[in-house]
């Protein structure tokens, strides 16, 4: 489904990723792992179409991503529509006037009807446990309410792939709690998913390869769970106990 080879990109002030060579097939998780600046969330922006590679070659459904399709609005429209990725920091990724807003934002842009997309947003804020917030201006919300709402405006576009840049931090354990169920829905739907995170307790049981960048910008390891948890260095490097 997501196959990169060579993949190399370049900021104006330094590297982004080097050397990238990177398969995950459908239905798989994967965690990403490393120290900070090595490249983690460049890689996200990268698979998520926001970023053209610099050099190599990236491969979604056999689609070549490039600065080319990026630029052509209809066609990075169907990679958009296909993977979803929830930053970081939510405050970059709400600006509608309302949580019911944001959430239907991605289906109307998609071209569905009214109805479709009311029945989306309703069955999100159900799902989500925050059909009390759905009136509310998304920058007064709580950090934890307003990853709620970040997820929920991906969910709604109900994509093939769900990228999560770091969705634990700075989180309360309840929200936490709620994010880990719904990671493990979205693995138990069939849903592809790549997390970049160092909580890997919160998500050991639906991570299957856990892929390890270095400081130099690139992946150097690619473990399955089963070496991963039997690897005491790297679990301590990465202060999992």
């Amino acid at each position: 489904m997501i196959s990169i080879h060579k993949g190399e990109y370049f900021y104006s002030d330094g590297i982004g990723v080097s050397n990238i060579n990177l398969d995950i097939k459908e239905g798989e998780s994967a965690c990403i792992m490393g120290p900070n600046g090595a490249g983690k969330s460049t890689l996200l922006k990268i698979l998520v179409g926001l970023y053209p590679l610099s050099a190599g070659e990236y491969l979604f459904k056999g689609i070549k991503v490039d600065a080319a399709l990026i630029k052509d609005r209809k066609k990075i429209a169907n990679i958009y529509k296909s993977i979803g990725l929830v930053f970081q920091n939510s405050d970059i990724q709400l600006f509608n006037n309302s949580v019911r807003d944001e959430l239907a934002f991605g289906p109307e842009q998609m071209g569905l009807s009214d109805e479709e997309v009311k029945e989306r947003v309703d069955e999100i804020l159900r799902l989500l446990k925050i059909e009390h917030l759905q009136d509310r201006i998304p920058y007064h919300l709580s950090g934890g309410e307003k990853k709620l709402v970040a997820i929920g405006s991906v969910l709604t576009m109900n994509p093939d792939v769900y990228i999560f840049d770091e969705p634990f931090n700075g989180l309360s354990p309840k929200y936490q709690r709620l994010i880990a169920e719904l990671l493990q829905e979205l693995k138990a739907a069939g849903k592809t998913l790549i997390i970049s995170s160092h909580h890997y307790e919160q998500i050991q049981d639906v991570i299957q390869r856990v892929l390890v960048f270095s400081e130099e910008h690139t992946l150097t390891d690619d473990f399955t769970k089963e070496e991963w948890e039997g690897n005491p260095e790297f679990r301590e490097n990465f202060h999992l106990g």
